[in-house]
């Protein structure tokens, strides 16, 4: 005999999804101590710009924690390197190459780092085990001494959320699918979500256009 009623299967399927989501946690980013002001040199809109991708992060204090830093910061050096500019030319801006003159600069600084660890996140939940990502982001006009234009950090993390005993019938099928989704590769996404969001809305505060580019297979 069923022990489920007809109909009843889909919403056992999304209880499953539902405790996955909750073994993964909440991925979330927050933006903290925005600061900005107008350029002083030039109100014409920037054309080019320069990134710069730097480390500020400090090593574990556990030796053995050292080199599993080291590979996360390779890892989320490289995307960052390679995803800004792509995200910056979607919006029509030229980004130049290390020893050419840009109008701008945009300059993120990994502050901490941590990929954590997945079972921990899993079964135990509360925090243990999470992934932490903090840039600093600074868009300044290399040709100014002054303050930068923009000025604020990203904090993301995932796995604050309870794990423990909702972990075993997830782990199947979608409750899979969806733990496979946390990490650090779902930090550097929002991170670059967020510096999107307030350089975006930098630019426009300025009357500077910041378009974006259609997609392939947009019209």
């Amino acid at each position: 005999m069923s022990l489920f009623r007809p109909g009843s299967a889909r919403a056992a399927r999304l209880l499953v999804i539902a405790a996955a989501l909750s073994i993964a946690g909440c991925a979330g980013t927050t933006v903290h101590e925005v600061a900005s002001r107008p350029p002083t040199l030039s109100s014409l809109p920037p054309r080019s710009i320069g990134v710069v991708i730097e480390d500020e992060s400090l090593p574990p204090e556990k030796p053995s924690r050292r080199a599993r830093q080291a590979a996360d910061l390779r890892t989320v050096s490289a995307a960052l390197s390679e995803r800004i500019p792509k995200l910056l030319a979607s919006h029509r801006l030229a980004v130049v190459p290390a020893g050419q003159p840009p109008d701008l600069i945009l300059r993120c600084r990994i502050l901490a780092l941590r990929s954590g660890s997945k079972a921990l996140r899993v079964f135990v939940g509360y925090g243990a085990g999470k992934t932490v990502l903090q840039v600093g982001v600074t868009l300044a006009d290399p040709a100014a001494r002054d303050a930068p234009l923009l000025d604020f950090a990203t904090h993301s993390t995932t796995g604050s959320m309870p794990g423990g005993g909702y972990g075993i019938p997830a782990l199947v099928g979608e409750g899979l699918k969806a733990l496979q989704k946390d990490g650090l590769a779902v930090e550097v996404d929002q991170t670059l979500q967020a510096i999107d969001s307030r350089v975006g809305a930098y630019f426009l505060s300025q009357g500077w256009p910041y378009p974006t580019l259609p997609q392939l297979g947009e019209p």
